[in-house]
C-alpha cells in the first residue's frame, strides 16, 4: 500500500509539474501573440500612411504628366512654326538674291 501511495504521489507530482509547464508555455505564447499583434498594428499603421503618400504621389504624377503632354504639344507646334519661318526665310532670301541679280544686270 505504501508503494501505491508513493506511486500516486509521483504521478500527482508529475501531473502538477506538467500543468505548471503548460501554464508557463501558455504565458510565453500569450506574450508572443501580444508582440505579434503589436507588430501587426504598427505595420498596418505604416501601410496606411504609405498608402496615403502613394495616393498623393500618384495624383501629382498625373498632374505632371498632363503638363508634360502640354509641353510636348507646345514644343511640337513651335518647331513646326519655326520650320515654316525658316522655309519662308529661305524663300525670301532666294527671291531677294534673284531680284538683286536682276537689278545688278540692268546697270
Amino acid at each position: 500500500m505504501a508503494l501505491e501511495c508513493s506511486t500516486m504521489e509521483n504521478y500527482n507530482t508529475q501531473l502538477v509539474n506538467c500543468i505548471d509547464e503548460m501554464h508557463e508555455k501558455r504565458k510565453f505564447i500569450v506574450k508572443k501573440i501580444a508582440k505579434k499583434e503589436e507588430k501587426k498594428t504598427t505595420l498596418l499603421e505604416t501601410m496606411t500612411k504609405l498608402q496615403k503618400e502613394l495616393t498623393v504621389i500618384d495624383e501629382d504624377l498625373v498632374k505632371c504628366k498632363c503638363v508634360e503632354i502640354k509641353y510636348d504639344q507646345t514644343i511640337k507646334e513651335t518647331e513646326i512654326a519655326y520650320m515654316k519661318i525658316l522655309e519662308s526665310s529661305q524663300t525670301l532670301l532666294h527671291i531677294i538674291k534673284r531680284e538683286s541679280n536682276k537689278i545688278s544686270k540692268k546697270q
